[in-house]
C-alpha cells in the first residue's frame, strides 16, 4: 500500500536499482522502470537527477507516470533522458487503459538508443545566397534536439559567426525556460565567417562544462568563410587538445569541404544537408556521429592512453565486464567482426565471484572471448578462472613483465 507524507523519489529510485541488481534479475533482459507518482516530491532536483543516473547508463528506461494536477512535470524530466517520456492520466483512469498507455510507451523507447551526457555547442554561419533559409533551418535543427532531449543529459551553446564571433547561448542559459525563444531571436551574422575565431571561442563556451559529459562542437554552415586552412587546422588541434570533438553539418552548395573536413578532422565527420532536410533527421545524423565517435585514428587512441592516470579504490571488475559488453553492443560494433575482450588488473577487486561469474556468461553467451591478464602477486588467480571458461587464456605476469614479452603472450591467445 502507498504511504502517506511526500513522496522521497530520490530513495524510491535507489530502491528500485536494488531490484535490478538483485538475485533473478537477467543479464541480457530489457529493462523498464514504471514510476507512479501522484504529488511533487520533497527532494532538490540535483538529488533526483543523481539517483536516476544508474537507470541511463545501465539502459533501463524509466517511465514517469503523473496522475492528476499535483505532479510537477518537470521533476519527473529529470528522472528521463527524453521529454515527452511522461505520461499523464487522471485519478479516474481506467486501469486498463492505463496500462495500455504504458504499453505503448514502451513500444516507443525499445528501440531508441540510449542518450550520452553531452555538452553540445553549435556553431553557426550563413552567408550563401540562401542565408535566410539556412539561419531558419539551423534554428529548427537546434530547437529539435531542445525539444526531444531531457537537459540531465544534453545542454547547448551557441556560437554565430560572422566576421566577430559571438556566443549567442551558454551551456547555462540553455537550462532556463525561456531558451526556444533565444534560439529563435538569433539575428544572421555579418561580415566575412571567421570559422578560425568561431573555433577558438568554443573552447570558452565550455568553460564550465559538465566533468562526464562529453565536449561537441558542430559547426552549421551553408558557406566558405574567409579563414585559411592552416589557421582552421590549428584552431581545431587546440580543441583537440582539450578533447573537445568537432562535427560538421554543410548545408548546400557554397561550402568547402575542405575547410569542414579540416575543422572537424576528417571527411566522415561533415554531414551533408540542404536547407529543406526535414531537422529531426539532421539531428539524429548528428547524434549518430556523437555515439559513434571513437578514434579517428591510431595516433588519436595513443594520446588518450597517455593522458589516462591510475584510479583509485578497489577495483569493480563485475561492473567492468558489464560496461565492456556494452562497448560489443554500442554503434559502431561490427556485428560479423570476431569479439575479443583483454582486461589487464593487477588486484583483487571487489565484487563477489558470483557477480563476476554472471557478467562473464553474458559475454561468452554473446560469443565475446575474455583473455584476462593478471599483473602482479595482488591478484586473485581464482577470480581471473570466473571471467573466462577457457584457463588457457589467463595469463599472468610479474609487474616488471616487458611490454614486448606481454605483446607475444597476448598474441598467442
Amino acid at each position: 500500500m502507498p504511504s502517506s507524507g511526500t513522496p522521497d523519489l530520490e530513495k524510491a529510485l535507489l530502491e528500485a536499482k536494488k531490484l535490478f541488481d538483485g538475485a533473478g534479475a537477467r543479464a541480457d533482459a530489457k529493462k523498464f522502470l514504471i514510476v507512479i507518482i501522484d504529488n511533487k516530491s520533497g527532494n532538490e532536483r540535483i538529488e533526483i537527477t543523481e539517483a536516476a543516473k544508474p537507470f541511463i547508463t545501465e539502459e533501463c528506461w524509466v517511465i514517469p507516470v503523473a496522475v492528476d494536477k499535483e505532479v510537477d512535470i518537470d521533476e519527473l524530466e529529470a528522472i528521463t533522458p527524453l521529454k515527452n517520456t511522461t505520461v499523464e492520466v487522471p485519478n479516474t483512469e481506467d486501469p486498463d487503459k492505463l496500462a495500455e498507455e504504458i504499453i505503448d510507451k514502451m513500444k516507443e523507447l525499445i528501440h531508441q538508443p540510449m542518450v550520452p551526457e553531452v555538452d553540445l555547442g553549435f556553431i553557426i554561419s550563413a552567408g550563401s545566397t540562401d542565408a535566410t533559409a539556412t539561419l531558419q533551418q539551423t534554428k529548427d535543427i537546434i530547437k529539435s534536439f531542445i525539444d526531444k532531449y531531457a537537459m540531465n543529459r544534453l545542454r547547448y551553446g551557441i556560437i554565430s559567426y560572422g566576421s566577430t564571433p559571438r556566443i549567442e547561448l551558454t551551456l547555462t542559459d540553455s537550462l532556463k525556460p525561456d531558451v526556444i525563444q533565444q534560439v529563435e531571436a538569433i539575428l544572421r551574422p555579418g561580415g566575412t565567417p571567421d570559422l578560425t575565431k568561431a573555433l577558438q571561442l568554443g573552447e570558452k563556451l565550455f568553460s564550465p562544462a559538465r566533468p562526464n559529459a562529453k565536449k561537441v562542437l558542430v559547426i552549421i554552415t551553408d558557406v566558405k568563410s574567409g579563414s585559411s586552412v592552416h589557421k582552421v587546422k590549428l584552431a581545431a588541434q587546440a580543441l583537440d587538445n582539450e578533447d573537445i570533438r568537432v562535427f560538421a553539418v554543410a548545408v548546400g552548395s557554397e561550402v568547402d569541404p575542405t575547410e569542414l573536413s579540416t575543422a572537424s578532422g576528417s571527411g566522415k565527420n561533415v554531414i551533408n544537408s540542404s536547407n529543406t532536410d526535414e531537422p529531426g533527421k539532421v539531428r539524429e545524423e548528428i547524434m549518430e556521429k556523437i555515439r559513434q565517435d571513437t578514434f579517428p585514428d591510431e595516433q588519436a587512441l595513443l594520446k588518450l592512453l597517455g593522458r589516462m592516470s591510475a584510479v583509485g579504490g578497489t577495483p569493480d571488475l563485475d561492473l567492468a565486464l558489464a560496461d565492456a559488453k556494452k562497448a560489443f553492443e554500442g554503434p559502431g560494433a561490427r556485428p560479423d567482426a570476431k569479439k575479443v575482450l583483454v582486461f589487464l588488473v593487477d588486484n583483487k577487486s571487489g565484487s563477489t565471484e558470483e557477480d563476476v561469474l554472471k557478467s562473464a556468461m553474458s559475454l561468452e553467451g554473446d560469443s565475446i572471448k575474455v583473455i584476462p591478464v593478471g599483473i602482479g602477486s595482488q591478484v586473485k588467480r581464482e577470480e581471473l578462472e570466473k571471467t573466462t571458461p577457457l584457463k588457457k587464456n589467463i595469463i599472468e605476469v610479474p609487474t616488471k613483465e616487458t611490454l614486448r614479452n606481454l605483446r607475444l603472450k597476448l598474441s598467442t591467445k
